[in-house]
């Protein structure tokens, strides 16, 4: 999404390459998207009877179930059709490697495969609400991680109101008695 949009194509080949942009914009993915078929029994399944498009320019940063029910949209399905998403982790077959996509936390774990990288190859997703990131490092210590003051800085400086104390686990927390 550049300017909060994606670009549909039809066809992998179809007269304009998004590398260019890619190299500037390194948030920025494309998405293919297997739609109108169906999946055939273990073992061995298969995707049969569908359509392949791709999503260009899909920005990672903000990238949300709500963003995939867009994309879909964009293909013509209906707002009220009934549309199960799933990823394939690469490398995988369909019987091992096929993961549901239902929450903004499943957007999280697909986004672990996505080949994003920051100017520096530390770009990490940061989820607030979970008090997680990629990195692994508030997880582990209970400390936000260099990645998750920014987004807190980020957040502060967009409007949101934002309480970084209570993302500190309590542990870390001075207690003052009289």
């Amino acid at each position: 999404m550049v300017g909060g949009s994606f670009v549909l194509r039809r066809e992998l080949h179809e007269g304009w390459s998004p590398t260019d942009i890619y190299e500037i914009y390194e948030t920025l993915i494309t998405v293919r998207m297997n739609h109108g078929g169906v999946f055939t029994g273990l073992p061995g399944r298969r995707y049969v009877n569908g359509n392949v498009d791709f999503i260009d320019l899909v920005n990672t940063e903000g990238l949300s179930l709500h963003e995939f029910d867009k994309m879909v949209l964009a293909l013509g399905y209906d707002r009220d059709e009934v549309k199960f998403y799933h990823f394939l982790i690469p490398q995988s077959d369909l019987d091992t490697g096929l993961r549901p996509l239902v929450n903004n936390q499943d957007v999280l774990n697909f986004l672990r495969y996505a080949p994003v990288s920051g100017p520096w190859n530390d770009q990490c997703i940061v989820d607030v609400r979970a008090r997680t990131c990629s990195c692994r490092q508030w997880e582990l210590t209970g400390i936000p991680c260099k990645h998750s003051v920014a987004t807190n800085w980020n957040m502060a400086a967009n409007g949101s109101d934002v309480v970084p104390e209570s993302w500190v686990d309590n542990s870390y927390r001075l207690s003052v008695t009289p």
